[in-house]
């Protein structure tokens, strides 16, 4: 995992065990979608909390709006995606915050992602990172 001001890069490691793989599709191992859309929001989270922000929390709680995402790639068993997920600037008039992700496999887009998260309620005055 790397953290920086803005940015974070995490990894999935993809196991044959996974419970999600033995069923998606019976004769072909692939991971699910949505759980690789799941690795970027988890990111995001983790990207947001370390940057001593308590807007983790929308992220967490899956408040995405404007959702965009594209699969580009299937991912299967025995591949290690990393995840790379950008923070936009917090837009001031609407209080939200443009988060884009991508996911690789082995250098090869698997996955490209963009969210905006509303930071109702926030209060976002420290900033975190590493």
């Amino acid at each position: 995992m790397e953290i920086r001001e803005r940015s974070i890069k995490t990894i999935k490691l993809i196991s044959a065990s996974d419970y999600y793989i033995k069923g998606h599709f019976r004769t072909y191992s692939v991971y699910p979608g949505m759980l690789l859309l799941e690795g970027v929001k988890q990111s995001a989270t983790l990207l947001a909390s370390c940057q001593g922000s308590s807007c983790s929390s929308p992220v967490q709680a899956g408040l995405m709006e404007e959702l965009t995402v594209r699969f580009l790639q299937p991912v299967i068993p025995g591949d290690t995606v990393l995840f790379e997920v950008k923070a936009g600037e917090r837009s001031g008039d609407t209080g939200r915050v443009t988060y884009e992700g991508t996911g690789t496999v082995d250098g090869s887009a698997i996955l490209r992602a963009a969210f905006t998260v509303p930071e109702r309620n926030c209060v976002c005055t420290s900033t975190r990172w590493k």
